[in-house]
């Protein structure tokens, strides 16, 4: 059974900057990425927002892209590479990385912060918007 969401909670202030980062956020990986495009979507057309959406440049897993002009009629696109990336080794390619992240997410001028996945907790970090 389908219950409507009520949307409400979602809706920021007008004039607010909305920055959504993940690991495959760029990636058509699955069900994560295409849940927050949809709650991206919502917003969007509740609020007058700008988004700016930041990924992982990834070349292994979920390497297949999502189409660019789809990405951008979100908002602005900010791909970064990390030096770092072990398919086997989750734990150590965050730490390995963590630095990198933690910078990204301070550099930010967003409001809002949208993050979710395995370099999360880096990025949000030293994020003080």
């Amino acid at each position: 059974m389908k219950k409507n969401i009520n949307y409400e909670y979602l809706k920021p202030k007008d004039c607010q900057t909305l920055d959504v980062f993940a690991k495959y956020l760029f990636n058509d990986a699955g069900g994560a990425e295409k849940s927050t495009f949809e709650l991206i979507k919502k917003v969007l057309i509740k609020s007058n927002v700008s988004v700016v959406l930041n990924a992982v440049k990834n070349k292994g897993f979920g390497s297949k892209k999502t189409n660019i002009e789809t990405l951008k009629s979100y908002g602005t696109i900010n791909e970064f590479k990390v030096l770092w990336s072990f398919k086997n080794f989750p734990a150590w390619e965050y730490v390995f990385n963590r630095n990198t992240l933690i910078k990204k997410g301070a550099s930010s001028k967003s409001n809002i912060l949208w993050t979710y996945g395995l370099y999360a907790p880096a990025y949000s970090r030293k994020y003080d918007n």
